[in-house]
C-alpha cells in the first residue's frame, strides 16, 4: 500500500465511485400519486381534482383509505397559489377545466329598510323611536336594542334641526346602542333630510341592515364552463372575461339574488312624550336625549318584522338600478376553523371570542358598522384589510345578479355557491331547531360560513393584494383553490381513475402543490359539535356532509418494478467493478506474491494479507463515499425561502429611475457601495453569488425575485 500509492488510490476511487453510484440510485425513490381503494359511483363536486397550497389542511382524519374533506375548503383559504402556478395547470396534458378561485374577503354594506310611521298617529312636531329585536339561529339566539332609531318629525320645510347622533364614534364600542343610534329628520312638506330616506314618501323609522358580503374573484370562462353561472345570470349581464386593460375603471361584479339565512328583526315603532320632541326641537345633547329616553314612556304604535331577505334583496336592488359604484376602503378575512376531534368521530368547533373593536377600527381609522350577530360567538378569527392614507381606493359596479340555485351542477355533484344548512343530529337539537336547520346568518365569523356572493374577475384581483393600497394583503399568491375538471373522465371506471390519477401526479410534480382526488367522493356525515353563543343559542350537535375520499389519493414513496430491475443492474454492474479493480490491483502484485511464497508463507497467510490490505481500502472507500452521500444529500435539501424581496427593493427595482436588469439577467445593484453587514441591516438589494439569473440576496435573506 506504501509502495505502490497510485494503485491503491485507483483501487479507492474504484470501490468510492462504485459505493456511492450504488447508494444514490438505490436510495432513490420514485415519488408518484396513488389512487388507492375501489372508487364509488356518488355525488361529489363538478370537479375531479381540487389543488390546494402545500400548506392547507389535508384532511380532518384519515379513516377508510381516505381523508375527510370540507365542502367547500377552499373557502377559509386566503392565498397560497401563484397565478404562475395556475397557469401550469391549466396547460397540463389532460385538463379541461381549470377554474381558479382567490377569497378576497368580506365587504360591510349597509341598507337602511323604512318602516313606516301609521298616518292615523303621524303628528309634527313629534319624535318616534323604534326599538329592535334581532333573532337569528331559528330564534334562538335573540339581541334587543332598545330606542336605535329615532324619527323627528315637524312642519318646517328646511328641517334644519340635527341629531347629536354621529353614525359611528372613534373608540366607542360598535355594539353599543348609544354607538348604533342614528336619527333622522323627517319635513311633512320637503321630506326627510338622511340620505337613506331619498324617495321615500312616508315618515318612516329606519331599520339597519349590514350584510358582510363575501367577494370571491374567480376566471369567468372557466367558471362558466366547470357550472355554467353564465346561465344563472337572472337580471343583467355575466362577467367579463378580461377586464385588465382597463384597470382604472370600476371593477365589474355580479351578487347572489338571494340569502340562505333566517334573520329578522322585530320593529316596535312608539311614539315618545312631548318633552322629547321639545329637547330635539331645543338642541339638547346626546347624553340628555339619552337620558330622556331611557326616562320615557312610550306608547307604541306599530309592529313590524322584517327579514333578511327583504333587506338583501333591497340592498341588491338599489345596486343594480342605482348605477353607483361602491367604494371599499376596508375589507376582512378569516382564519379557518379550529376543529377538534373526538373518539367516536365527532368534532368540536373550537369557540372563540368575538372581534373585538379594534378589528371595526383598524389603526385608528373611522369605525365601521358591523352586523349585531358579529358580537355573538365566533368559530374564527377575523383579521382587518384598511386602505392606506392617500391611494386610489377600489370600486366595485354591479352588472348581474345571479341565482345560485340555478347552476348547473355539471356532470356530478353540486355546485360551490350554494349555502349549508345542518340538520340536529340528536334529538336535544332537533327540538331546540324546532326540526328546521341551522343556516349562516350574519356573523362573519359564526358557523356555518355563508357562501360568497360577490364574484369579480380574477384579471382585477390585484386592487385588493397590492400592499401599496391595502395593509397586511398577499400579493405573490393570491389564489386559494383551483378546480379541476380531467378531459375525457365521465365516471368512477378504471379507466378514468387513472385519467385522474395522471393529472393529479403531473400537477403535483410541476407546482408542488397539494392535490385532493374528488373524482367518486362519497358523503360522509360527520356530526359538529357547535358552541354555545352569548345571546341564547345553546349547544348544538348538527349533521354536516363531509367528503370521504373513497378513492384515495395517497402520496407514495414507491420503488417500482423497473426501478427494482434497475437497482438490481447497478449492484451487479458495481459489484463486477469491484471485482475487476480488485483482482486487477491484485495482479500488479504476483511477482511478490511468488517471492512471498518462495520464502515460506503459506498460501492461508497470502490470502489474509491480500484481505486486510483490500478491507482496510473498502473501508476508507466506504468512508469517502458516505461522506459524498451526505454532502450531496445536504445539497439537494438546502432550502430556498419563497419570499419575495422587501418593500424598499421591491420599489427600488420597480422605479423607473434605474435599470431593472443586467445584461446578464441578474438584478441591479444599489447604486451606492454597501458592504453584505450593511445590506443585511438596511434593507437594501445585493446580487446573490451562485443564485440564480433571478434570485438576490434581500435583507439578508435569499429570496426568489419573478421579473417583469
Amino acid at each position: 500500500m506504501r509502495s505502490q500509492r497510485w494503485r491503491t488510490l485507483a483501487l479507492v476511487l474504484a470501490i468510492t465511485g462504485a459505493t456511492t453510484a450504488f447508494t444514490i440510485l438505490g436510495g432513490t425513490k420514485v415519488e408518484r400519486l396513488e389512487i388507492a381503494g375501489a372508487a364509488v359511483p356518488a355525488s361529489s363536486a363538478t370537479y375531479d381534482l381540487l389543488v390546494l397550497p402545500p400548506e392547507a389542511a389535508s384532511g380532518t382524519e384519515q379513516a377508510g383509505g381516505g381523508s375527510l374533506l370540507r365542502p367547500r375548503q377552499w373557502q377559509d383559504i386566503y392565498g397560497g397559489i401563484t397565478l404562475r402556478q395556475v397557469r401550469q395547470i391549466q396547460r397540463t396534458p389532460g385538463v379541461e377545466v381549470a377554474a381558479p378561485i382567490a377569497m378576497v374577503g368580506y365587504i360591510l354594506q349597509t341598507v337602511h329598510v323604512a318602516v313606516p310611521i301609521p298616518q292615523e298617529r303621524l303628528r309634527a312636531p313629534a319624535a318616534y323611536t323604534a326599538t329592535i329585536t334581532h333573532t337569528t339561529d331559528q330564534g334562538l339566539s335573540k339581541i334587543v336594542q332598545p330606542d336605535v332609531a329615532v324619527t323627528y318629525v315637524t312642519s318646517d320645510p328646511d328641517c334644519l334641526v340635527r341629531f347629536p347622533y354621529p353614525d359611528l364614534q372613534p373608540g366607542a364600542d360598535p355594539f353599543a346602542v348609544q354607538t348604533r343610534r342614528a336619527g333622522t329628520c323627517w319635513s311633512t312638506r320637503t321630506g326627510a333630510a338622511s340620505a337613506w330616506a331619498q324617495g321615500v314618501s312616508q315618515p318612516s323609522v329606519a331599520d339597519t341592515w349590514t350584510f358582510p358580503t363575501l367577494v370571491a374573484a374567480v376566471d369567468p370562462a372557466a367558471e362558466a364552463a366547470l357550472n355554467d353561472i353564465d346561465n344563472a345570470i337572472s337580471t343583467g349581464r355575466y362577467l367579463p372575461e378580461d377586464t385588465s386593460a382597463d384597470g382604472s375603471a370600476a371593477i365589474p361584479v355580479i351578487r347572489a339574488g338571494s340569502l340562505a339565512d333566517n334573520d329578522q328583526d322585530q320593529v316596535v315603532v312608539a311614539q315618545l312624550p312631548d318633552r322629547v320632541a321639545a329637547a330635539i326641537e331645543a338642541g339638547a345633547s346626546a347624553t340628555q336625549i339619552d337620558r330622556l329616553l331611557a326616562e320615557s314612556r312610550e306608547t307604541v304604535v306599530s309592529t313590524r318584522t322584517v327579514t333578511s331577505a327583504q333587506a338583501y334583496q333591497q340592498l341588491v336592488t338599489e345596486a343594480l338600478t342605482s348605477g353607483r359604484p361602491d367604494l371599499v376602503d376596508a375589507f376582512w378575512t378569516s382564519t379557518s376553523v379550529d376543529y377538534v376531534g373526538h373518539a367516536d368521530g365527532r368534532v368540536s368547533v373550537t369557540p372563540q371570542p368575538p372581534p373585538p373593536p379594534k378589528t371595526w377600527q383598524p389603526h385608528g381609522t373611522k369605525l365601521r358598522m358591523p352586523p349585531v350577530d358579529a358580537s355573538d360567538t365566533a368559530a374564527r378569527q377575523l383579521v382587518a384589510h384598511t386602505a392606506l392614507p392617500g391611494t386610489a381606493l377600489p370600486l366595485m359596479s354591479t352588472v348581474g345578479i345571479f341565482d345560485p340555485g340555478g347552476m348547473s351542477a355539471g356532470r356530478r355533484g353540486v355546485t360551490a355557491f350554494s349555502a349549508q344548512s345542518l340538520p340536529g343530529a340528536d334529538p336535544a337539537t332537533r327540538r331546540a331547531l324546532g326540526g328546521r336547520k341551522l343556516v349562516p346568518n350574519t356573523n362573519p365569523a359564526g358557523y356555518p360560513a355563508g357562501a360568497p356572493t360577490m364574484l369579480m374577475p380574477l384579471s382585477r384581483i390585484d386592487a385588493f393584494t397590492d400592499p401599496a393600497v391595502f395593509s397586511n394583503v398577499n400579493q405573490a399568491a393570491p389564489v386559494s383553490a383551483v378546480r379541476v375538471r380531467v378531459a375525457g373522465v365521465t365516471g368512477t371506471d378504471a379507466l378514468g381513475r387513472e385519467r385522474v390519477r395522471t393529472v393529479a401526479d403531473e400537477i403535483r410534480r410541476a407546482t408542488g402543490l397539494q392535490v385532493s382526488v374528488t373524482l367518486g367522493a362519497t358523503p360522509a356525515q360527520v356530526t359538529v359539535t357547535v358552541p354555545a353563543g352569548q345571546h341564547g343559542r345553546p349547544q348544538l350537535s348538527v349533521t354536516e356532509t363531509w367528503y370521504r375520499e373513497s378513492a384515495a389519493a395517497v402520496n407514495v414513496q414507491a420503488l417500482e418494478l423497473k426501478s427494482r430491475i434497475l437497482l438490481l443492474a447497478v449492484l451487479l454492474v458495481c459489484g463486477l467493478a469491484v471485482a475487476n479493480a480488485t483482482v486487477a490491483s491484485t495482479g500488479t502484485l504476483a511477482p511478490e506474491l511468488r517471492q512471498q511464497a518462495r520464502l515460506g508463507l503459506l498460501p492461508g497467510e497470502i490470502r489474509r494479507h491480500l484481505m486486510a490490505e483490500v478491507g482496510l481500502l473498502a473501508l476508507a472507500a466506504g468512508l469517502l463515499s458516505a461522506l459524498l452521500v451526505w454532502l450531496v444529500a445536504v445539497a439537494s435539501h438546502v432550502p430556498v425561502m419563497p419570499l419575495h424581496p422587501c418593500w424598499r427593493c421591491r420599489s427600488r427595482w420597480l422605479s423607473a429611475s434605474s435599470p431593472l436588469w443586467f445584461r446578464s439577467g441578474g438584478p441591479a445593484r444599489p447604486r451606492t457601495r454597501v458592504s453584505r453587514r450593511a445590506a443585511h441591516h438596511l434593507g437594501v438589494c445585493m446580487p446573490a453569488a451562485g443564485c440564480g439569473r433571478r434570485s438576490s440576496i434581500c435583507c439578508g435573506l435569499r429570496a426568489e425575485v419573478h421579473s417583469a
